[in-house]
């Protein structure tokens, strides 16, 4: 009997071939285009603030707050633009639709979403995600405007921050929200759409060939299929200060694929047609949506064998996950004890040991009229990490 799905249903060079959208070989994208045909199909919060202007060749002096207000201009005109009222109205909109940060999950993309757990929020049987106190979603959007300016001077773009939502005219339950309408000085380009992103420095030098991974070109490609509009640009911040940005032109085979991805997965969400889950990353969301347990019941499970591997290999990895750890701390305890002492740092061929010491942390005391009681606090460790060179890419 098959065992459990726990492996990624991905095709192996989609990411290899679809890595670029434009500015790769004609070949590579025929593959993806391929690739996509056969895909199965069963999103980093999108911001909506107030309009604003980026003028890049106004005075350096201007800061944020004398950005010019401008209404937005150059929509398709078959594009359903709606005005957002409020959050509850936000969250209206994002809860009928496939945004551009989903759209990676239909295709197996989704470095933080499954197709399996998109389809049962947009069912409504798991509530959307909050990422209020998300640091990463707080600290990109805290740093989204001066990134935005920054774009603007460097590329001499006019970037208009968008405050609606966008509604596919043809594919019902397809929308997006841009970050920046562009205004090119060359104007027989058109308007187009800038996607702001920040990434680490070691999660960067992961990156194929520097270049931007799979989900982001697709919902860039997801908002000018929305749009209408024929180009965009991704503009990424590395570590902090490192600005790269990534002109593409729409690419309408892409496009056609997202479009045919969306318009299926809101027939199985009609249809009640749930796709198979991949136990091995969407056990979570199992578990979520299994929450109501019947006290009283009773499986009887002594002559299912499928159910009996199952427990068995349950046990052996749940043995072998302590072993592991046992091994783990057994070896981390004999680098310090006998190689590291009092050292912050060692190399040793591909490998470097960091363990520095984190700074103990008092714990904070709440009013008396909170109980008085002693809260958070933490006692000063060692973050003892070991990382692994990689090897450079022979250039090609």
């Amino acid at each position: 009997m098959d065992g459990p799905n726990i492996g990624h249903n991905r095709g192996p060079d989609l990411e290899n071939a679809f890595a670029v959208l434009n500015g790769r070989t004609d070949e590579l994208i025929s593959a993806a285009d391929d690739w996509l045909r056969k895909c199965p199909v069963i999103g980093d919060r999108d911001s909506a603030e107030a309009c604003e202007t980026f003028r890049p060749h106004d005075p350096p002096h201007r800061g944020p707050g004398d950005l010019l207000r401008r209404p937005l201009r150059h929509w398709s005109s078959d594009m359903t633009d709606i005005q957002i009222q409020s959050d509850e109205h936000w969250h209206e909109l994002r809860a009928r639709n496939i945004g551009g940060s989903e759209v990676a999950a239909l295709f197996g993309l989704s470095s933080y979403l499954t197709r399996f757990e998109l389809w049962h929020r947009k069912a409504g049987n798991l509530p959307e995600v909050d990422l209020s106190d998300d640091e990463r979603v707080f600290w990109g959007a805290v740093l989204e405007p001066a990134i935005a300016m920054g774009v603007g001077k460097k590329k001499g773009w006019n970037l208009r921050k968008v405050h609606r939502y966008m509604e596919h005219p043809a594919i019902e339950g397809m929308g997006a929200s841009l970050d920046y309408h562009i205004v090119s000085p060359d104007e027989s380009r058109g308007p187009g759409a800038l996607e702001i992103k920040t990434a680490d420095w070691l999660i960067f030098r992961d990156w194929e060939e520097g270049e931007p991974p799979m989900k982001y070109e697709l919902q860039l490609q997801h908002q000018l299929a929305v749009t209408g509009w024929s180009w965009g640009a991704i503009a990424v911040l590395v570590g902090g200060n490192d600005l790269h940005i990534f002109e593409r032109s729409r690419h309408d085979r892409t496009i056609a694929r997202i479009e045919s991805a969306v318009r299926d997965f809101w027939h199985s969400i009609k249809a009640g047609q749930e796709p198979k889950p991949d136990f091995a990353t969407d056990t979570a969301t199992i578990m979520a949506l299994h929450q109501t347990v019947d006290e009283g019941r009773i499986v009887d499970l002594s002559e299912d064998n499928y159910a009996r591997d199952l427990i068995v290999q349950y046990v052996e990895a749940a043995a072998d996950e302590q072993d592991a750890k046992q091994r783990k701390d057994a070896a981390k305890g004999a680098l310090i004890k006998e190689k590291l002492g009092d050292a912050a740092k060692a190399l040793c061929g591909p490998y470097t040991i960091s363990a520095k010491a984190v700074a103990e942390s008092k714990p904070k005391v709440i009013t008396a009229d909170m109980v008085g009681q002693a809260i958070g606090g933490r006692r000063g460790y060692r973050n003892f990490r070991i990382t692994e060179k990689k090897a450079k890419k022979e250039a090609a």
